[in-house]
């Protein structure tokens, strides 16, 4: 917001200050912002994004994403036909390019608030995919016009283009994010090499499917830094991943510093106050189709695919952060010279993007204090009072250290251990007592998690069994927050895996077959080998929940004995077998 006003500053003294007068030959081209900074941005969201989360939100993601966008272009583009002097295709055109978020403020309020992580992805997850859809919807509009037929032709040729093109960059993405993952896997111990490879994923992937495809590079960026993040991150070693996070953050620091800079220099004050109702108006638009897809589409998302509970609250977050960043800008500075109306469009852009930088952006950090959601949540007391609880005990032992060489006195002890555990219980919360057995299980399994971790990274899984287990144990995860949450209604028994299924299947019929003798004979050791090595993974994962558990010191000896119980009888049963 600060870097926007400045560039407002820097635009209005270039006028009037000969220094800065070649600041005015300035100007912000879309091959900028599509080609430089858009991939980097998208690359970076996508590589830090929670995949685990989006994978459970895909279906309220993809909603807002698409049917959402659609919605609020048709509603918009008609609400502006009709209060405006506009055509109805240079409306339309509007209401798509306006309808993409870009919540670049909101996500790094909440990574400093500490709000719900399933509020992050669903608004970063959102904003990730509609750009695409945005950038694919503005293109068929454009070329809507050079098509001759029917409208049913036209209707039906513009849905084909818009699959093909959206789905068709999430394809090359895979393949992409696929290839490099492996190639990474080559040059593992050349952190340089591994940092050339994701510069290069991230641009190659987006040039070669809009330059030479033709289809969406967004979501070719979006589909290789989530495989990435998914199938290659896991499988470098830790310098090598923190190098990678550290440069990518950086660099979208660097360009989303230039973006806002250059978003206030491009903006005409006089210009925008001649055209002050008109984007009034297209404010009151924008913001009531954000409103009408949040609150109508995401509740029934919910209820076609019984999803979790998206709160009234998160909800008013969503709607209100939905703001709107430099790919508008981008595609209304790519419109066509002779397109009528465009004056009054990119008036109408930059109007709607500084209302929602200055006027909603400042706002959300008030609204999501006021609406609770940067409390802890029970979980997150358990874990703070355990840590305070660990720090007490960690402060009393090096000050008996320090009191036993004589380098503190024993009245200084005195004093500082006082004040120290004064300061401890201001910060220590109130834990109610059954949240602590919850607490003492999601401990167990953090610790099995972080077994599974360096079992991966020294070698000893591979990686097909490690994603399993971590599946697994984000399952087991999401169970027990989900019975604390209320959701107690018991859950029908889970059906086989479609793909256990097909696999029973394929073996029953390969058995019948003598020239399958030798395929199936290689497949069962394969699959016999697998099962060992999961059966070797959950006893190591089950030593490390009995070691962690046998650490906690705030749980009594009862709860302890209860939960150690069923790990016993696994790691007993696992060691007859």
């Amino acid at each position: 917001i600060i870097l926007v006003i400045i560039g407002m500053a820097l635009n209005t003294l270039s006028l009037h200050w000969s220094a800065l007068e070649p600041l005015q030959n300035f100007h912000l081209t879309p091959d900028l912002v599509l080609f430089i900074f858009l991939p980097a941005l998208i690359f970076e969201s996508g590589l830090n994004l929670n995949a685990h989360q989006l994978i459970k939100d895909i279906a309220p993601v993809l909603m807002l994403a698409i049917p959402a966008l659609l919605f609020s272009t048709a509603m918009i583009g008609l609400g502006i036909w009709w209060l405006l002097p506009l055509d109805l295709h240079v409306a339309l055109l509007f209401g798509a390019l306006i309808s993409a978020t870009d919540p670049v403020a909101v996500i790094s309020l909440f990574k400093e608030l500490g709000t719900p992580e399933r509020l992050t992805v669903l608004i970063e997850g959102e904003s990730l995919l509609n750009d695409a859809t945005a950038i694919v919807v503005v293109g068929i509009l454009l070329g809507i016009t050079a098509i001759t037929g029917t409208s049913t032709d036209i209707a039906l040729n513009a849905i084909s283009e818009f699959f093909l093109v959206f789905f068709g960059g999430a394809f090359i993405g895979l393949i992409f994010g696929f290839i490099i993952s492996w190639l990474m896997t080559r040059f593992s111990q050349e952190t340089s090499a591994i940092l050339i490879l994701s510069l290069v994923l991230a641009y190659m992937s987006f040039v070669i499917s809009e330059h030479i495809l033709h289809i969406s590079g967004v979501m070719a960026v979006v589909a290789c830094s989530i495989t990435l993040g998914i199938f290659g991150i896991n499988r470098l070693p830790q310098d090598a991943v923190e190098a990678i996070h550290e440069t990518w953050g950086f660099i979208a620091h660097i360009c989303n510093t230039l973006l806002f800079l250059f978003i206030g220099m491009l903006v005409d004050i006089d210009s925008l106050l001649s055209h002050s109702l008109m984007i009034l108006l297209a404010v009151l638009l924008v913001q009531a189709s954000r409103a009408s897809m949040v609150y109508s589409l995401v509740p029934l998302t919910e209820k076609i695919f019984k999803l979790p509970h998206i709160t009234i609250g998160e909800r008013h977050i969503m709607f209100w952060g939905g703001l709107k960043g430099g790919l508008a800008l981008a595609i209304v500075l790519a419109l066509p010279l002779d397109l009528p109306g465009r004056e009054i469009v990119i008036n109408l852009t930059l109007g709607v993007v500084l209302f929602t930088l200055l006027i909603n952006a400042p706002t959300i950090r008030p609204l999501i204090h006021y609406l609770g959601l940067d409390r802890l949540s029970d979980e997150e007391s358990a874990e703070l009072k355990r840590s305070l609880i660990d720090a007490r005990q960690n402060a009393n032992h090096l000050l008996n250290r320090f009191t036993h060489y004589g380098l503190l006195s024993t009245a200084n002890h005195h004093v500082i251990k006082k004040k120290t555990e004064k300061t401890l219980d201001l910060w220590t919360p109130e834990v109610i007592c059954g949240d602590e057995f919850r607490q003492l299980r999601l401990n167990a399994l953090r610790a099995e998690l972080n077994e599974l971790k360096e079992l991966f990274r020294s070698g000893v899984l591979k990686q097909y069994v490690y994603l399993d287990l971590l599946a697994e144990l984000r399952r087991k995860q999401d169970s027990i927050i989900t019975e604390h949450r209320g959701n107690t209604k018991p859950q029908s028994t889970p059906q086989a895996n479609y793909f256990l299924r097909l696999e029973e299947t394929l073996v029953k019929w390969l058995r019948e077959k003598d020239w399958a003798a030798g395929l199936l004979s290689s497949y069962q050791n394969k699959r016999l080998s697998s099962h060992l090595m999961h059966n070797i993974a959950r006893i190591l994962m089950a030593e490390a929940a009995l070691e962690q558990i046998k650490k906690d010191s705030t749980v009594d000896k009862k709860t302890v004995a209860s939960l150690m119980r069923p790990i016993k009888i696994i790691l007993s049963f696992s060691g007859s077998n």
